[in-house]
């Protein structure tokens, strides 16, 4: 069932993504006028202490961010951003100037409701910890650690009159593709971002496969509310296969943050959440857990810190400061894991162009 969907998306995508280039190819004035909107570096440091079973004390050198985004005529929008320093998920990656790229896509509007997207994508799961740029995470649940959010496909987007809801369904190489190595694997996405007043949701479920045929799933349910001055949101997510015994709650991650903006320049927050696994596996699935939580894990996270804006009404110059502990059971249960971590950190951009 799933290799004849998998045919239909295919087919799909390749004919929506060609229709609206062989339209507008009759018209190639408006492909002549690209703007640049903006472009931007951010780059964040910090002084980091952690103790789990020793003690390590250093700088660090976070975040190199490179971002560009305009337009290339009036219907069709790129963006691009360059993490400078990252060099991929693993060895063979290590040279990759490709692995470093988070995003990069053309967007092309169809009508005011539907556009249409492809390229280097943000995988559309769920949930407001993993919507965040990475360079605001200061301490993360074990999923997040572990996923790996960032791969080529493309994607129909919904957005209501009002623009207050957007929905769109993607197609994307699976996460799992370092793993797998076979290039053959995909992921199937469906998410929505709404928008009412106060409440806001990242909802989405998720068909990824981590070999041919063989599918792990996700429901992702993010809520965040916004009340002045505080703001917070709940993750809920739930991962799992058809075949596990118990599908709900057997693997499944629940994590929060609260903000409070004291004042224009300081910001007090504190998070924590829980993440767990607790089905059984045999030596061949090991592997596909690598990306996600493994079996066994049982483990905790909390803290919370500052950010403090030393420009009055400026926030592209930022320092925080953080303590956080995680406790629990990680690597197939048999390894009890706990840590401490302390840090200071730097974090400015620099808006060259921001229209």
């Amino acid at each position: 069932m799933f290799s004849g969907i998998k045919k239909c998306v295919i087919c799909l995508m390749a004919f929506v993504s060609a229709w609206p280039f062989a339209v507008e190819a009759q018209n190639e004035e408006s492909f002549l006028k690209p703007t640049l909107d903006k472009l931007a570096v951010e780059v964040r440091t910090d002084f980091e202490y952690q103790n789990d079973n020793e003690v390590r004390t250093a700088f660090s050198g976070k975040y190199i961010n490179v971002i560009l985004k305009g337009d290339l005529g009036k219907d069709l929008h790129y963006f691009y951003r360059q993490r400078v320093n990252n060099t991929g998920s693993n060895i063979a990656d290590y040279y990759s100037f490709w692995s470093g790229t988070d995003m990069l896509f053309l967007t092309y509007d169809i009508n005011s409701s539907f556009s249409l997207t492809a390229g280097k994508l943000c995988v559309a799961v769920g949930g407001w910890e993993y919507d965040v740029p990475p360079i605001e995470i200061y301490y993360a649940s074990n999923w997040w650690n572990r996923c790996n959010c960032y791969e080529l496909g493309a994607e129909l987007s919904f957005l209501s009159k009002n623009k207050n809801h957007k929905l769109t369904a993607q197609f994307t190489n699976s996460p799992f593709t370092v793993q797998d190595q076979s290039g053959c694997i995909f992921s199937y996405n469906l998410i929505w971002h709404g928008t009412m007043d106060w409440f806001k949701t990242s909802y989405s479920t998720n068909f990824m496969e981590y070999e041919q045929g063989r599918f792990i799933s996700y429901i992702y349910l993010g809520n965040a509310f916004s009340f002045g001055k505080l703001n917070f949101y709940i993750d809920m997510q739930n991962r799992g296969r058809f075949d596990q015994s118990k599908y709900f709650l057997s693997d499944a991650s629940i994590l929060g943050e609260v903000k409070y903006d004291v004042c224009n320049k300081l910001a007090l927050f504190v998070k924590g959440g829980y993440d767990r696994n607790e089905c059984d596996y045999d030596d061949d699935d090991v592997m596909y857990y690598n990306h996600s939580v493994v079996p066994g894990t049982s483990l905790g996270f909390y803290g919370g810190g500052f950010e403090w804006y030393p420009w009055k009404g400026d926030r592209n110059i930022r320092i925080h400061a953080f303590v956080a502990a995680e406790s629990g059971t990680t690597a197939y249960g048999q390894e009890d894991k706990t840590s401490l971590r302390a840090d200071v950190g730097l974090t400015w951009r620099l808006n060259f162009i921001n229209k």
